[in-house]
């Protein structure tokens, strides 16, 4: 019976101890939270030297240039008709429209980080 006592009476303070003895001044860092959103896409470029368009379509003008492993939030889409009867998607980035063939798609901009490894 004394056996049981002292145990009771070491663990009722244990128990409570988590109660009364937070800290309150913790704070949380979302800082990275930013970067990781379901609704906006990212980028990567796959190809060594790419012309961005300033139209989609094979025929636009080159407005910029991106090397492999640059990354861009993907700003639009647009389904471009070929000479051979096929449809090439065209992602509208930061700086002008690239080909699907020449990129990598991203869900956030982390994950698009970590492939490009910049």
């Amino acid at each position: 019976m004394k056996l049981n006592f002292f145990f009771l009476i070491l663990i009722i303070p244990l128990f409570f101890s988590g109660c009364f003895f937070k800290d309150k001044n913790k704070e949380i860092d979302i800082s990275q939270a930013e970067q990781i959103s379901s609704i906006e896409k990212w980028a990567v470029v796959t190809d060594s030297y790419v012309a961005l368009k300033a139209d989609a379509g094979n025929s636009g003008t080159i407005i910029s240039h991106a090397r492999k492993g640059d990354i861009f939030q993907i700003k639009g889409n647009k389904i471009v008709s070929t000479e051979k009867n096929k449809n090439d998607i065209w992602y509208k980035l930061e700086n002008g429209w690239l080909p699907e063939k020449s990129i990598r798609i991203f869900s956030n901009k982390l994950q698009a980080e970590f492939f490009s490894n910049k």
